[in-house]
């Protein structure tokens, strides 16, 4: 069970973010630990701080409760910067320079992973490289983009093998793919990724018909602190993949897919179709997961339609 206050105001360049909670999870056995306390959680974010150069700064204070009075007081500071995006036009190559400073400040009463006043500064580099192809033709736009994001961040990784960190099409792409401003992915990493986009013409519609095809795959040094469930502690990521048709005015059907690093399972495919109609629209969305769980599969298959 779970209560909430919350505030949000939003101006042109920042926001801000207000929060108290508390939790109940009746399975936990003992009464008393049931219950947690999120008092409060303050979250600011200025966007393009000091003027147009895509710096953007995040603080985030929280207070929690749990299993009966183990607090922990965490204050976070987030500095992200990216260049604009570059071309060697002797290559034919796009590149950006990314770069975030992160700074973690926490108080505990209790192992989390530490006791009493901890600070941490992790600062992350990142190049992002992409090589367009493009095929033009009197009815059609084709785009071919092979892309690479390395990273680096000095350090040794906190224990996250339990983090809930799956990999997708949405953080791949992203400096830090934890899911967490607490824990921050280190060490050397490399993504490879392929995007494959068709456009017919006349491309003067707001909405021309279209396919597009993402494939991408992780690829670094083997972590034994990664996620488990992510296979981020592995050499070689499982594929994860994306695939959208559009037809304006007719439907719009997106497919993703994530296949072990081996290419023996498919461990997530989600199927999403959406219907357009005069007032209104039909969406259909199939989803289905599988763990593996001590050798044995514990599959789990949820349909909706809405």
């Amino acid at each position: 069970m779970t209560n909430e206050i919350y505030f949000n105001s939003f101006g042109k360049n920042e926001s801000l973010n207000l929060r108290t909670a508390a939790y109940q999870n009746i399975a936990t056995i003992k009464t008393s630990d049931q219950y947690e306390y999120l008092l409060p959680e303050i979250i600011y974010s200025k966007y393009n701080f000091l003027e147009k150069n895509n710096l953007n700064l995040s603080s985030n204070f929280k207070s929690l409760n749990t299993n009966t009075n183990q607090n922990k007081t965490t204050f976070i500071n987030n500095l992200d910067h990216a260049t604009n995006e570059a071309y060697n036009t002797n290559l034919g190559i796009s590149y950006k320079f990314l770069t975030k400073i992160n700074n973690i400040n926490y108080y505990s009463d209790y192992r989390t992973p530490n006791e009493n006043f901890n600070t941490q500064l992790n600062p992350i580099l990142g190049l992002d490289t992409s090589l367009p192809f493009a095929k033009l033709s009197k009815d059609s736009e084709q785009y071919l983009i092979p892309r690479i994001l390395t990273r680096y961040s000095p350090g040794k990784m906190t224990n996250a093998t339990s983090n809930d960190t799956t990999l997708s099409i949405d953080n791949l792409f992203s400096l830090n793919r934890m899911n967490s401003d607490e824990l921050i992915e280190k060490d050397l990493s490399f993504n490879l990724g392929l995007d494959w986009s068709w456009k017919k013409k006349p491309l003067t519609k707001a909405n021309p018909q279209k396919l597009d095809l993402q494939l991408v795959r992780y690829k670094f040094n083997e972590d034994a602190d990664m996620p488990r469930k992510s296979s981020l502690q592995n050499k070689n990521s499982d594929l994860v993949t994306k695939a959208n048709y559009l037809s304006p005015g007719n439907f719009d059907i997106t497919v993703k897919n994530t296949f072990d690093n081996n290419f023996n399972h498919i461990y997530y495919s989600d199927l999403n179709v959406k219907t357009f109609l005069k007032q209104g629209e039909i969406n259909f969305n199939f989803t289905k997961k599988i763990t593996i769980l001590v050798a044995k599969d514990m599959q789990k298959q949820t349909l909706s339609l809405i």
